[in-house]
């Protein structure tokens, strides 16, 4: 009995303690979002940042932050949260509106992907996954029908025709996450945060600039050697940035 009561009691602590967290989390996006309505924008950001500390990551915290640092005139870092948003939700309307309107105010580079490659970037890894496993049990299920359901002989073309669908769309999603994983991972992309930065020929100081870089612009990591790093740039140019000069969109770097 003690140890049941031990066991009851430690849960009731946990349970209390997890509880309190989430209030505390709730408390700072309500701070947050009262700084930001009375125009105090850098006490917004800080309470916005206090929440993703304390593990508090969503599309909307990040979209808030974008719009609370965009008030204090640093687009590039806007566009950065703007586009963390978009690992969440990548069709989120009130993130790809700003996004658009940084590309349009400031003139930032953006990638450009063909179509099907723009199709992938905009869909969730688990959308795919369950494109897969609905392709998967289509298959199963048809084929399971045909073979052990002798009513639906009469039904096999139709079958054999569900069947195939299902096994197509299962193979075509399974290839669609792998290349979203490999040459679309959001992992590789990071973004201009501030103003005056180039691309240059070599890892130097000195180097010849290959071209400006407005603040917000896309890239998709190469190389990375510490304070430099190698990037494609949008209009099939390669160059070095300084570290310093970018953050990458995913994981997480305040």
């Amino acid at each position: 009995m003690k140890a049941a009561r031990l066991i009851l009691f430690f849960g009731l602590i946990l349970g209390w303690a997890v509880a309190a967290q989430a209030d505390q989390r709730d408390v700072l996006f309500a701070q947050g979002n009262a700084a930001f309505q009375s125009g105090k924008f850098a006490a917004a950001e800080s309470e916005y940042r206090k929440l993703i500390q304390a593990g508090k990551v969503s599309e909307d915290v990040f979209f808030n932050l974008g719009n609370a640092i965009f008030r204090q005139n640093r687009p590039g870092e806007a566009a950065l949260w703007f586009q963390r948003a978009r690992v969440f939700d990548p069709r989120m309307t009130e993130a790809n509106q700003n996004l658009t309107f940084l590309q349009k105010t400031h003139g930032y580079l953006e990638i450009e992907r063909k179509p099907l490659d723009a199709f992938l970037f905009n869909r969730k890894p688990t959308e795919l996954t369950i494109y897969a496993w609905i392709g998967a049990w289509v298959f199963l299920l048809s084929l399971a029908a045909m073979i052990i359901i002798r009513k639906l002989r009469d039904w096999r073309p139709l079958l054999i025709i569900i069947s195939l669908f299902g096994l197509s769309l299962a193979i075509a999603a399974i290839w669609a996450g792998s290349r979203r994983s490999d040459t679309l991972a959001i992992e590789k992309f990071a973004v201009v945060k501030g103003g005056n930065v180039s691309a240059l020929t070599a890892p130097a100081p000195g180097a010849e600039a290959v071209i400006a870089l407005p603040p917000g612009s896309e890239v998709r990591i190469l190389q990375d050697r510490g304070p430099w790093k190698y990037v494609d740039i949008p209009g099939e140019l390669r160059g070095w940035v300084d570290s310093k000069s970018v953050a990458a969109i995913w994981p997480l770097e305040q």
